[in-house]
């Protein structure tokens, strides 16, 4: 697991966000800037390696309103079981 730099454009947000949240954060990151990278996931499927997010949604979103072209992330190599359990437990947060 480390931190790293990700394209945003390379992230998909397949969850329903907040736009409330999104406000939020996009405020709190104009403020005091990202505290928290996102997490994703660094996944293989059928057709080749592929990222998808963990946590961090509303601040992926909020950075892309912000014009940034790459957000802080950090990248966890795990199970695809692991990356739905994981996803489950940030959801309820």
């Amino acid at each position: 697991m480390f931190v790293d730099k990700i394209d945003v454009t390379k992230l998909e947000i397949d969850l329903p966000i907040s736009e409330l949240e999104v406000q939020q954060k996009v405020e709190s990151m104009r403020t005091n800037g990202l505290i928290q990278p996102i997490t994703v996931w660094l996944g293989s499927e059928a057709n080749g390696w592929t990222m998808r997010v963990i946590d961090g949604f509303h601040r992926l979103e909020a950075a892309r309103r912000m014009g940034w072209t790459e957000i802080p992330c950090v990248q966890v190599d795990c199970t695809e079981e692991a990356f739905w359990d994981a996803r489950i437990q940030s959801a309820k947060q």
